[in-house]
């Protein structure tokens, strides 16, 4: 935020505690942390929450040793639950399950993502994940309307095509 970085530390440690929380709540699930970058761990005012992340068995905490791309990511992992960010969209265009956490909610009203991705507290991203475990290709299958309404499939060999003539 521009108004104060204590704002968005404030709101990255809620999140850090809310992925912690889910993480202990499903311990047979892998969680991975992946964030923008990692200085936050060098803050002392995430001191706490980075040592019990770090602790979490079930749960790995990338650095800025590992250096992977959102469709790698995409490609690794089964699902994912994020504040918005790209990685959203990827997952989505890439045929994964996603679940939005927005609260406070930052991209409600901007982004119309349907209600079966977004989440607003602990308890309805526990009953979102439940689902997910359930059967995740029936949640999945329930995204591809937005898919289809928001992402357009790209036709790699035909705009090379294209390329190919204007460079020529």
């Amino acid at each position: 935020s521009s108004i104060s970085p204590l704002v968005n530390w404030s709101e990255n440690l809620k999140f850090y505690k809310l992925i912690l929380d889910v993480a202990q709540n499903f311990p047979e699930i892998l969680f991975v942390l992946k964030g923008k970058n990692y200085n936050w761990t060098q803050i002392t005012f995430f001191d706490d929450i980075h040592a019990k992340l770090k602790k979490q068995k079930n749960l790995i905490l990338f650095s800025n040793k590992v250096k992977m791309t959102n469709y790698e990511m995409t490609q690794n992992a089964d699902f994912s639950i994020a504040r918005w960010t790209s990685l959203v969209d990827d997952f989505l265009m890439n045929n994964k399950p996603v679940i939005v956490y927005d609260k406070p909610p930052y991209i409600t009203g901007l982004i119309k993502y349907p209600s079966n991705i977004m989440s607003y507290n602990l308890e309805n991203l526990v009953k979102k994940i439940e689902k997910l475990q359930k059967n995740i290709k029936s949640y999945n299958y329930q995204l591809n309307s937005f898919r289809k309404s928001h992402y357009t499939i790209f036709d790699l060999k035909k705009y090379q095509k294209l390329l190919i003539k204007v460079l020529k």
